[in-house]
């Protein structure tokens, strides 16, 4: 009789503090929705997502974050597939869909690039608690996929492929 109290006792410890606290904690945010004038932009960038051989190590993700630097007469886009919606997504310029890929868009974005428009959805991220038990380790580790496209000379280039850059 003993040890089934102690048993019962040991799977309470266990079995409570899981069910305690979510494992993560949401985080809601509004984004302006983008709108990309840059049609040669849009043609190559639909292309790249939908080539099977780039990112072919990784699980195909449907969210993308985009960053936009321009020097000179350059501009290089750098487009990273992440799971899901990311603490970064919060602090960009905006958002725009192709297809039914997400993208969460920021840097420079010049008027004959893109527009950001007045026009807001709302958002949400999820953020491992912590408090919670058990923590979820793979929850820290994150691969990446990164993709880099660059206009020059008036035409754009797929330029590489990037694991975990």
């Amino acid at each position: 009789m003993m040890k089934k109290i102690i048993i019962v006792f040991l799977l309470c410890g266990f079995i409570v503090p899981g069910n305690a606290q979510a494992s993560y904690d949401t985080v809601y945010f509004r984004s302006n929705k983008i709108e990309i004038i840059d049609t040669g932009f849009k043609k190559i960038l639909s292309s790249v997502i939908e080539e099977d051989t780039i990112c072919m190590h990784f699980q195909k993700y449907n969210t993308y974050s985009v960053i936009v630097e321009k020097t000179d007469s350059v501009i290089d886009i750098h487009i990273t597939m992440v799971p899901r919606v990311l603490k970064w997504a919060s602090k960009a310029a905006g958002y725009f869909f192709i297809g039914k890929s997400l993208f969460f868009i920021d840097g420079d974005l010049a008027e004959d690039f893109a527009n950001i428009t007045s026009s807001q959805k709302r958002f949400y991220y999820k953020i491992p608690n912590p408090n919670a038990w058990p923590f979820d380790p793979e929850a820290c580790v994150q691969e990446f996929c990164v993709i880099m496209l660059r206009f020059e000379n008036n035409k754009w280039h797929f330029v590489e492929e990037r694991e975990n850059y």
